[in-house]
């Protein structure tokens, strides 16, 4: 019965030893970002990007623990990877022959790094961080995932229906953001932001493994304000 116990242990997954509990894996649509914020990357990407992956524990994320600062990404196939799922919408499509233009393209993955994936440096080091963000952001297409639900494009839906849609694929409830204004959509809340939240665990062989779960920390209640009366407008 002991080494049955034992066996049982070294092959269930436990919890990483760490600063935080899991990772939120957020991604901006920039058709709703960008109808509140002076987007110079154009045209728009059409589809979700990238805005960061953020460490967090159950009483918040957990932010800023300034260990090593921000290296700028030298590898060319990494930076146009990062550049294409994890680009800074607020400034032009970079020049890759222009030092200056890339500099200012890693301003946005420098602020990520520095604010949040220190956060998890006692697990992973600035490439690995990058390299986590990318394979998480690939493990769903929330673009499809909405319009194969029936949520299309240009049309206001139930956000219960939003919220369902997404949870049928990823068995996790999401972490919505919206933004509203009297003078966009008549002020029915317009999705800026769906996060995914993720659990990693280890075996005793120290294979890490991410789950999802239930975003505890949900901005869902910024998809209630304005006149959406449960309505969110995808655009």
């Amino acid at each position: 019965m002991f080494k049955l116990l034992i066996l049982i242990l070294a092959l269930c997954p436990s919890a990483i030893d760490s600063s935080f509990q899991y990772f939120n894996m957020v991604e901006q649509w920039p058709g709703g970002y960008c109808q509140f914020h002076r987007c110079r990357r154009v045209p728009w990407p059409n589809d979700f990007t990238i805005h960061g992956l953020w460490p967090a524990n159950h009483t918040g994320t957990v932010e800023n623990c300034k260990k090593t600062g921000f290296a700028p990404i030298q590898d060319e196939n990494k930076f146009k990877q990062l550049d294409s799922i994890w680009p800074n919408l607020d400034q032009p499509r970079p020049e890759y022959d222009r030092l200056g233009s890339r500099v200012l393209a890693q301003s946005f993955w420098g602020h990520e790094w520095n604010k949040h994936g220190t956060c998890s440096e006692n697990m992973y080091n600035q490439t690995q961080y990058f390299d986590l963000a990318i394979k998480l952001k690939n493990r769903y297409n929330l673009l499809s995932i909405l319009e194969q639900g029936g949520l299309s494009r240009g049309h206001s839906h139930e956000l219960s229906d939003v919220n369902s849609t997404i949870w049928r694929t990823t068995h996790g409830t999401p972490d919505l953001k919206c933004l509203n204004d009297a003078r966009v959509h008549r002020n029915v809340p317009v999705l800026q932001e769906i996060g995914i939240c993720y659990r990693p665990s280890k075996n005793r062989s120290g294979q890490v493994s991410f789950s999802v779960i239930n975003c505890p920390h949900s901005r869902t209640r910024t998809c209630y304000r304005g006149l959406g009366n449960g309505k969110i407008v995808f655009p």
